[in-house]
């Protein structure tokens, strides 16, 4: 099986995957292999979710018959991904999942595909990695065709049915630089780009219809969204000009933990149990492997500011922990030092989750003893990222306002805590029955982090926390150099 360039692999038969040949594990996806009738498999774990790709990258996938002997491949080509839902980062399996919401008399109509099937051969039995090169360049082939010609269907509109979206993309944060920077870093259809090192960007190929237009710009928080409704119509080719993102902030940032771009991927991930370790990720993607929960902390986590180094001291998703029988919240600690604090000014604290599921957040200023300095969000999530072995998933952005005369001159603490502690486990096919025999989906206590910052201004100061379930931090400096150079922004139409 090959779903990328790294993520390739010989596959255990599905009579490996039942028992006794396989023990399963905390949900039916994963099994241990214990007996294979394939020796070189014993001893992993073999979970389908560790396949998950971004829907930006899942062009093409597919198997080879590699012990005939005449190989041939078996390919998936995916030429778009218009007819796909989530947007680019979404991680999803090696194919489609959409979920309908449909209300009664409402009228609904989408094209899926085409897609290409394709089928190719080797006449070198030891050159496998021949067959997946050819997939690659067959799959650019088609990408190059789209929209195709050849559909019969009227509901598949052709390339003089669409048009095209364009403008310029810029960034406006005075507390970095001076002047705007250019940003280069739903069950309908959606169409993606990235934007050019200048800012610059072409939506091509839309379908006619009504749109509204967003955009992220990697280490920025927040999310962009043009103040009108795009009216596509055939042929047209629409520029917006420059537009301009202004990140939310109210002050100049006093510190940071972690980068907003939506991973975790900076921060601390731990190697697997051995018992249950996948070869194919024991040095790259190790956040893929399975059972990474059981290496949370035991202790509560401590994290201080310009001391501890999140790659190393901030675990890269927050879970609830097993003790005994009982499944309890956890707590992670941020310690911080102010030199000058302004009793009457408001801060904010801004929590943004790489994603989450069914999760609660408590956060308390230092214990949360005084009026006003305890907060509990309401519950949210439904991702499910960690079950497909994600560094990311939805992203979810918290804002909490803190008074000034909670904090301190000299040290301060910031507790975060995951509050909703039924199960460490998640899954999409654990169905437990209560006692009215309702079936409750088990649920994931943990969420992937991108980042915190702390701001402020001449009415108070302004905390940014981007993380995990509860917080991810990694220092930054927030200066130009730092802040610019993190990534392309994503532009989207829906």
């Amino acid at each position: 099986m090959a779903v990328s360039d790294d993520i390739q692999r010989y596959m255990p038969s599905d009579a490996d995957r039942n028992p006794p040949r396989a023990q399963p594990l905390a949900y039916k996806e994963a099994v241990l292999l214990v007996d294979p009738k394939e020796p070189q498999f014993k001893g992993e774990v073999d979970d389908k979710y560790a396949y998950t790709l971004d829907n930006k990258d899942n062009i093409v996938h597919g198997w080879i018959s590699s012990n005939h002997t005449n190989p041939m491949g078996f390919w998936v080509i995916t030429p778009s991904n218009e007819f796909k839902s989530g947007g680019p980062t979404k991680r999803e399996l090696i194919y489609l999942n959409m979920v309908l919401n449909i209300k009664d008399g409402e009228y609904w109509k989408k094209v899926m595909g085409p897609v290409f099937i394709y089928l190719n051969k080797s006449p070198n039995r030891g050159d496998l990695r021949a067959l997946w090169d050819d997939a690659k360049a067959q799959a650019q082939a088609e990408v190059s065709k789209w929209p195709y010609s050849f559909p019969m269907s009227k509901d598949f509109a052709k390339a003089a049915q669409r048009g095209s979206i364009s403008g310029r993309l810029m960034v406006r944060d005075r507390y970095i630089a001076s002047d705007d920077l250019p940003a280069w870093s739903a069950y309908g259809y959606q169409f993606w780009t990235r934007a050019m090192y200048d800012g610059n960007f072409t939506i091509a190929n839309v379908l006619a219809g009504v749109y509204n237009l967003y955009a992220w710009a990697p280490g920025f928080l927040g999310d962009y969204m043009y103040t009108s409704s795009v009216t596509v119509t055939p042929g047209c080719a629409i520029n917006l000009g420059e537009l301009v993102f202004q990140p939310p902030r109210s002050g100049p940032t006093l510190w940071e933990i972690g980068v907003p771009d939506r991973s975790a991927a900076e921060f601390f991930v731990p190697d697997a149990d051995p018992k249950y370790a996948s070869k194919l990720f024991l040095n790259k993607d190790k956040y893929r492997q399975y059972g990474l929960w059981d290496k949370y902390p035991q202790n509560d986590l401590v994290f201080t500011v310009r001391e501890s180094n999140p790659s190393k001291d901030w675990f890269f998703a927050h879970v609830t922990t097993k003790v005994g029988d009982n499944v309890v919240p956890t707590t992670r600690h941020i310690r911080f030092n102010l030199n000058h604090v302004m009793p009457d000014g408001v801060y904010t604290l801004r929590i943004a989750l790489a994603a989450a599921h069914m999760s609660r957040l408590q956060v308390r200023v230092n214990g949360g003893a005084r009026r006003g300095a305890m907060f509990t969000s309401p519950e949210f999530g439904d991702g499910n990222a960690i079950t497909r072995h994600g560094i990311h998933g939805v992203q979810w952005d918290l804002e909490f306002p803190i008074r000034g005369y909670l904090l301190n001159q000299g040290e301060n603490n910031i507790s975060i805590t995951q509050t909703r502690a039924f199960s460490i486990f998640f899954g999409d096919n654990i169905e437990p029955t209560g006692s009215m025999g309702r079936r409750l989906n088990t649920v994931s206590f943990r969420a992937n982090a991108t980042g915190l910052s702390v701001q402020g201004n001449s009415q108070g100061l302004e905390v940014d926390l981007l993380g995990l379930l509860l917080v991810c931090l990694h220092i930054t400096t927030c200066k130009m150099s730092d802040r610019h150079a993190y990534g392309i922004p994503v532009f989207g139409v829906r």
